[in-house]
């Protein structure tokens, strides 16, 4: 029930550069542990996953270690923290990992870019459990920002692809990292993809920013595809100035979730922005937050209670230069809104006991319910017990989970412990 988040500390350093930094909080957001990582250059943490043995998994670059200038930084540890093995994937020039998430098969898959190999090339990494690299792919100039594993044991990625200028990208690949297909989106300017989850329609939301479109010179872009990357529509979300999505995630009501970045509202130079839409990218509300200076949300999350946990950074409190900002939202912000809410969250056409629960869940329902993942990835379909389980018959990691009834249009909440 607490929280893991990574970043980056000048304040707690070995060095007069940053090390990684990982925070471990109750469900309040109080301090469990903090552990630092890195040695006399730079170190950056840019994602963190739970493992299944209870760990944690973390990405991002290091030029204290590895091969070339700068090299993708890779650390397991275990539950509290410590250091289990820690591997460096790159050449001879600069390599980044941005976006790691453990596989079906124990391993670890990153995204990220290179530039070992020319302009900086999107990249991604498959390694085994313990780091060590399996496989790499490279798909021309661009970088990769976010991936995720499909249910096909394949890959979904999301970036930022070159050649006059640049186009949001999206790739789907098999499980060894060759391409399916790739889609690009966008217009005659610059457009990003940052993010990309997987939606219970079996298609993708992409969420980042866009140059070509919208109200100002920088605008949210948010982009819904089928399962072959058609798109099927796309919004914009923002004012005169400079507004970006950092991450994107489908909520219990099958609406989306957007966390980012606004100049174009709120008092800072900057701030937090957060906004709800429906299912087809309506905007139901957006929320502002921060203070005189610049403050930004990277990343999001729906929780136990149907609230949301941000992740990000803030300039205009705390005790340093810059802080890290952890920020709990209440899960009723409108009328529209809380109606969903009691709708769904609380259906009484789902029954499961126990809730949370660890070894088996019991579930009455008058049909077959679809379980998927915080993320939207569909996990399972059962229809009395559930174990746990993928469809693959694989243990899931611990975490919250959504039992879908699409005859009933009936949602449940529940955690894995």
């Amino acid at each position: 029930g607490g929280y893991i988040l990574v970043g980056e500390t000048r304040s707690f350093s070995s060095s007069l550069w940053s090390d990684v930094w990982l925070i471990k909080t109750d469900s309040l957001g109080n301090t469990i542990w903090t552990k630092t990582y890195g040695k006399t250059g730079e170190e950056v943490g840019f994602s963190v996953q739970q493992t299944i043995d209870g760990g944690f998994i973390v990405v991002g670059y290091t030029d204290s270690y590895g091969a070339g200038r700068v090299d993708i930084y890779l650390i397991k540890t275990d539950s509290l923290g410590d250091t289990i093995w820690t591997k460096t994937h790159g050449w001879y020039m600069d390599e980044f990992g941005y976006s790691v998430e453990q596989t079906a098969d124990g391993g670890y898959i990153i995204a990220g870019e290179t530039a070992s190999f020319g302009f900086f090339h999107s990249l991604l990494v498959k390694t085994d459990s313990f780091g060590d690299t399996i496989w790499t792919k490279r798909y021309g100039a661009g970088f990769l920002n976010s991936v995720l594993q499909t249910s096909d044991e394949g890959y979904i990625l999301a970036g930022g692809k070159t050649s006059n200028n640049w186009d949001a990208y999206l790739i789907k690949t098999d499980s060894l990292g060759n391409s399916l297909w790739q889609k690009t989106y966008g217009g005659v300017e610059c457009d990003v993809g940052y993010s990309v989850q997987l939606t219970s329609d079996g298609g993708y939301i992409v969420a980042g920013l866009t140059g070509s479109f919208g109200a100002g010179h920088w605008d949210v872009y948010l982009i819904k595809t089928d399962s072959i990357g058609d798109t099927l529509w796309t919004r914009t979300y923002g004012g005169t100035n400079f507004d970006k999505a950092w991450e994107v995630k489908q909520t219990i009501d099958g609406g989306y979730i957007i966390i980012g970045e606004t100049q174009s509202f709120g008092p800072g130079s900057r701030d937090v922005w957060l906004i709800k839409t429906d299912s087809n990218g309506d905007s139901l509300w957006a929320r502002i937050y921060g203070g005189l200076e610049y403050d930004i949300g990277y990343s999001i999350q729906q929780t136990f209670d149907g609230g949301f946990i941000i992740g990000g950074k803030t300039a205009s409190i705390g005790a340093g230069l810059t802080d890290a900002w952890l920020l709990k939202i209440e899960p009723d912000v409108g009328i529209q809104e809380e109606q969903i809410y009691k709708n769904n969250l609380y259906s009484s056409n789902i029954k499961v006991f126990p809730n949370p629960f660890r070894n088996i869940l019991h579930i009455k329902c008058s049909s077959k319910v679809k379980i998927y993942d915080s993320s939207g990835k569909f996990v399972t379909e059962v229809k009395s017990e559930w174990d746990g389980r993928n469809k693959q018959g694989k243990k899931v990691n611990t975490g919250i989970y959504f039992l879908k009834s699409e005859g009933l249009k009936a949602t449940k909440v529940l955690k894995l412990k």
